[in-house]
């Protein structure tokens, strides 16, 4: 707390507010030993986010290439240049700095959770790039024994992800997050009315009959010749240009079938 300007009597004060403490576990009658705590903050108590914020606001000191970008327990690493091999061992190097960082400070690292992205132009082929090494996160033993026998599983690649409610995609076309904003409310009271409201229109641009309960469109039409298998096709490709999204949803849960 020092480190972030904050001096006597109000660091003394929080000293003593966040030592002396222990929890137990209660399971319907039955109540366990009490255990001391040792780290980490109150749950739920007011000071508790502002602790976590002091305690790693050195962490962002611990990396050398990367810029950081924090938000609560979140962390953002960015690195740009246009050798690929040099970008991926400058990033595995600030990596390794906060995964130590984390083991000195008594963070874990969820690893799990840990992705990267290589956001770059359309018209790269990454694919004829040079080979690299992939982003571990090592463990702090493993990186103790300098990476000898290592055992870490390599961070997942992903075209895109989600960064404080916005889909980021590799090549900052927005497809994703514009087909997420234009999406029907999940779970919502409105969202059954809304996708009504949305295909209203459909059956009328169809020419083949159709029958449609909520979701759940089929159309049909008697197959004789090959101007009824145009006359299918066409219905098909109204849906998809007069609807942009929904074929995607179908096709994405597997229910368009002939």
């Amino acid at each position: 707390m020092s480190e972030c300007g904050v001096d006597k009597p109000l660091n003394d004060w929080f000293r003593d507010y966040l030592t002396g403490r222990s929890y137990r576990v209660r399971v319907g009658d039955a109540l366990s030993a009490m255990t001391a705590v040792r780290c980490g903050v109150p749950q739920g108590s007011g000071c508790g986010p502002v602790s976590y914020l002091m305690h790693v606001n050195s962490l962002c000191g611990a990396l050398q290439h990367c810029t950081a970008h924090m938000f609560a327990d979140d962390l953002c690493m960015l690195l740009a240049g246009a050798d690929l091999a040099e970008l991926l061992s400058l990033v595995q190097c600030d990596v390794d700095a906060v995964v130590e960082w984390s083991h000195d400070n008594g963070i874990l690292l969820n690893t799990s959770k840990t992705k990267y992205m290589l956001i770059h132009s359309p018209y790269i082929d990454l694919s004829k790039q040079p080979s690299a090494l992939p982003i571990t996160a090592h463990s702090y033993s493993c990186i103790h024994n300098k990476n000898i026998y290592c055992t870490c599983e390599p961070i997942e690649r992903v075209n895109y992800i989600t960064y404080l409610g916005v889909i980021v995609d590799d090549r900052f076309s927005w497809t994703q997050h514009v087909n997420y904003i234009c999406s029907v409310p999940q779970g919502s009271h409105l969202g059954p009315l809304f996708f009504l409201i949305f295909i209203n229109d459909l059956v009328d641009r169809l020419s083949c009959h159709c029958l449609l309960y909520a979701d759940d469109l089929k159309i049909f039409h008697n197959v004789n010749n090959i101007q009824d298998c145009k006359l299918l096709q066409r219905d098909l490709d109204e849906i998809a240009m007069g609807k942009p999204g929904l074929l995607d949803v179908y096709n994405s849960q597997k229910k368009c079938e002939p």
